[in-house]
């Protein structure tokens, strides 16, 4: 039989345990911290695996909407991407980061949530690996070079399709598109901008390996969905 003085240490150890368990049910969950996983109003950034300087890229997000690792990393080649990150020059990145601002603006439009860039910034290893054309926007070519200075994404969306990049983006910013274009093929959306402004606003699809032209976003989406139907048929 326990004496009095260990009873009382145990019930002293018993009221111990209850407060500490009590604290624990009391306590309200913790909230993710924003940050690179989180998008306006809560919706979700791609999950990057590690911070932007292990690629050489800077630091935080690219815009509200997008990391720098969206807008570089390439899943089909990730060797040559990281290789492309650690080469891309300050004035590289000022372009994207423009470009990323017109994407920012396509995405507050989109309910149904975020385009995803599937091919952002290239080097020219990287384009030449992807098949890229030579004088592509994705290589932020320079004001003395082809469709320079400008850069390019292509996006892709798991609910819409690549005609509804086109009217979002003809409806929110068209003056802030050189290039629009909707693959056929490839189901994806090609969107480049010029940082010096001297946007031509040209709407048009691929398909058949044949770029074609229209007046506007509405006539492009028009095409695109006519030849997709045709294609599936």
């Amino acid at each position: 039989m326990l004496n009095p003085a260990a009873m009382l240490a145990a019930a002293a150890g018993v009221v111990a345990l209850a407060v500490v368990a009590g604290r624990a049910e009391a306590a309200p969950p913790s909230s993710p911290s924003p940050g690179r996983d989180a998008g306006p109003g809560g919706s979700p950034r791609s999950p990057s695996p590690g911070p932007e300087a292990d690629l050489g890229l800077p630091p935080g997000p690219a815009s509200r909407w997008y990391d720098w690792r969206d807008l570089v990393v390439s899943s089909k080649f990730p060797d040559a991407a990281a290789r492309a990150a650690a080469q891309i020059t300050p004035r590289e990145r000022a372009q994207f980061s423009d470009l990323a601002q017109v994407l920012d603006t396509m995405n507050d439009a989109t309910p149904e949530g975020r385009w995803h860039v599937n091919s952002g910034y290239r080097s020219r290893e990287l384009n030449t690996l992807i098949g890229g054309d030579p004088h592509s926007q994705h290589m932020a070519p320079s004001a003395d070079e082809d469709n320079g200075p400008a850069a390019a994404a292509d996006l892709e969306h798991p609910q819409l399709d690549a005609a509804r990049a086109l009217e979002i983006l003809g409806a929110v910013a068209p003056d802030k598109v050189d290039k629009a274009i909707a693959y056929v093929d490839k189901g994806h959306a090609h969107v480049s901008t010029r940082t010096d402004g001297r946007q031509r606003g040209m709407w048009g699809i691929h398909d058949a390996d044949k770029f074609h032209w229209y007046p506007s976003a509405e006539a492009a989406a028009v095409a695109w969905r006519t030849a997709r139907a045709l294609r599936i048929s």
